[in-house]
C-alpha cells in the first residue's frame, strides 16, 4: 500500500558479592516501584530493587534496549552533595565520594542508598548473572568493608568482561559509524532513498497529468518502445534525461515487479491524491467552517441510482467556496 505520508512529505555479574549476613552485610528493603514508571529513568535502585527476585531483575536487565543501557550507565542520577548516614557497629557511617573517584565503574543509587557495578549490574549475560548478589543483583551498602570488597570485585574476570563491553556500548551509541549493522544499513538506506526519489517523480508526473485534463494510457505502454507510450511514460521518460537514477530504473530495474509505473499503480497513487490528501482537505475545511449548505440530487441511469451532493461553506478567509 501506498504511504501517504510519503507523498505528503512527512518524512518517517562468585565471589563476596554472594556473600550474606554472615560477612555483615545487610540489605536495606525498600518498596517496591515499577520500571519505567516515569521514563526516562536513571537510577539502577528502581531496576535492582531488593523488593524483587533475582529471577524478574534478570528478566528486567534482559528487555532493557540499548539506549536504556546507556543512560544507566553514562548518564546515571548524580549522587547526593551530602549522603545520608547508617548506624553500625555503634557509629554513623555514610558512603564517600572517594569511592566513586577511585573506582569509576560503581554507581549509586540514592533511591536505596547502596551502590552497583554498573557495567555487571547491567551487561553480564542473564545464565551468569542468576548467581549474583551484592553489587550485581543487590545493592552494597556495609561501608565497613567496602574496600576489600571493591578490590575483589575489580579482580574478577566477569567483571573485565563487562567493562570491555561498556566500552564497546559507549563506543557503538556516541559513534555510530563504527557498528557493522549500521555500516550494513548505509547501503540500504542509500536504496531506500533512490525509491523516495523514483516515487516522487512518479507521483509529479501524475500530479502534472492531473492538473492539466491529459490522459495518461498510450498505444504501447512499454518504456523501451519508440511508439506512443502515453503522457504518463513519455513523462518519465523526459525527467529521466537529466536523472540518472530516474533512467536507471526505467531501463534496468532492479525489480521488474516493483516498478510503480504499471497503470494498476497508477491508479493507486491517484487514489491516495484524491481521496487521502484532496477530499480529506476538504472535508477539515467543512468542519472548520462556522457556516456551510449542503445541496443533493438522485438520478437514475439504466437501473443505478446516481446522488450527487454539494457542499458550499465559508472558508477562512470569509469566501464563499
Amino acid at each position: 500500500m501506498l504511504d501517504i505520508n510519503f507523498i505528503l512529505g512527512l518524512q518517517p555479574i562468585q565471589t563476596l558479592e554472594t556473600a550474606s549476613s554472615s560477612a555483615g552485610t545487610s540489605d536495606c528493603v525498600v518498596n517496591s516501584s515499577k520500571l519505567l514508571d516515569s521514563p526516562p529513568f536513571n537510577d539502577l535502585g528502581a531496576l535492582c530493587d531488593p523488593g524483587k527476585s533475582i529471577d524478574e531483575i534478570c528478566q528486567l536487565v534482559n528487555n532493557l534496549s540499548v539506549d536504556e543501557k546507556f543512560s544507566l550507565l553514562f548518564r546515571h542520577v548524580a549522587p547526593p552533595a551530602v549522603f545520608p548516614p547508617t548506624f553500625s557497629h555503634g557509629f554513623q557511617r555514610r558512603f564517600n565520594q572517594s569511592w566513586l573517584n577511585k573506582y569509576p565503574w560503581l554507581l549509586y543509587s540514592p533511591k536505596l542508598d547502596g551502590i552497583f557495578c554498573g557495567p555487571c549490574a547491567i551487561l553480564l549475560p542473564v545464565l551468569e548473572r542468576k548467581d549474583k548478589g551484592m553489587l550485581v543483583n543487590r545493592p552494597f551498602s556495609n561501608w565497613i568493608i567496602i574496600s576489600s570488597i571493591l578490590a575483589n570485585h575489580s579482580s574478577l574476570h566477569y567483571h573485565r568482561n563487562c567493562l570491555a563491553m561498556a566500552d564497546t556500548l559507549k563506543l557503538s551509541v556516541e559513534n555510530p559509524s563504527t557498528r557493522v549493522d549500521v555500516m550494513f544499513s548505509d547501503s540500504i538506506q542509500k536504496k531506500i532513498t533512490e525509491n523516495e526519489h523514483i516515487l516522487r517523480q512518479i507521483v509529479r508526473a501524475i500530479l502534472y497529468l492531473g492538473k492539466q485534463g491529459l490522459p495518461f494510457r498510450g498505444n504501447a505502454e512499454k518504456v523501451s518502445l519508440s511508439s506512443n507510450p502515453g503522457n504518463f511514460l513519455a513523462l518519465l521518460k523526459f525527467f529521466a534525461e537529466t536523472d540518472p537514477v530516474l533512467s536507471n530504473h526505467l531501463y534496468h530495474p532492479q525489480a521488474k515487479n516493483a516498478t510503480y509505473i504499471s497503470p494498476q499503480s497508477q491508479n493507486d497513487i491517484i487514489n491516495v491524491i484524491g481521496y487521502d490528501i484532496i477530499l480529506a482537505g476538504i472535508v477539515h475545511e467543512i468542519k472548520a467552517s462556522k457556516f456551510f449548505s449542503v445541496i443533493a440530487d438522485e438520478v437514475s441511469s439504466h437501473g443505478v441510482e446516481h446522488l450527487t451532493i454539494c457542499l458550499r461553506f465559508v472558508d477562512d478567509h470569509c469566501e464563499i467556496r
